[in-house]
């Protein structure tokens, strides 16, 4: 029989646990930080970017915005990234893609640190999530998927599945 399975319940319950282990962090002197780095803005990056700051912010993650203009070159972005990579204060990155066609998708990537790609998209991470290993993260919509289906205890294990897409992030 059918069941639907609503989100809402499942993202009140992670962001209360996010929120104690916030909590905790920062009673160790740790204030978690976001960052985001975005090139142009197409509308549909800018909207997510308002709700990953709305999401964050009520976890009490603190964002730093890294906002560039379509013609950054591809040298100044890996000195970004460079920069964050050693940042301490920021611990997590979201990279908006696709980055412009100047821009070359792998470099970019495997310049991120797999310990701060907190939206799966390096190489590392991927090899985290195909080894089952703590490399990296998983991608987002994968991993909200999942979360959603422990949640209300459904076992997939043997299961037949259909994933409809094949991006990289998601399909594959």
């Amino acid at each position: 029989m059918a069941q639907i399975l609503k989100g809402k319940e499942v993202v009140d319950a992670v962001n209360e646990k996010l929120r104690a282990e916030v909590l905790l962090l920062k009673e160790k002197g740790v204030t978690p930080t976001l960052g985001i780095i975005r090139v142009g803005a197409k509308v549909e990056d800018v909207s997510y970017e308002k709700g990953a700051i709305k999401c964050a912010e009520s976890i009490g993650v603190d964002v730093k915005k890294y906002l560039f203009k379509e013609n950054i070159t591809q040298e100044q972005l890996l000195n970004v990234i460079a920069a964050i990579n050693l940042d301490l204060t920021v611990h997590g990155v979201i990279l908006f893609r696709p980055l412009p066609d100047h821009i070359d998708d792998n470099t970019i990537r495997k310049a991120l640190l797999a310990s701060k790609d907190v939206d799966g998209i390096t190489d590392q991470s991927m090899a985290g999530v195909y080894t089952g290993t703590d490399l990296g993260y998983p991608p987002c919509t994968p991993r909200a998927c999942i979360e959603i289906l422990d949640h209300y205890g459904i076992d997939i294990t043997g299961k037949k599945v259909a994933v409809i897409g094949r991006s990289l992030v998601v399909g594959r």
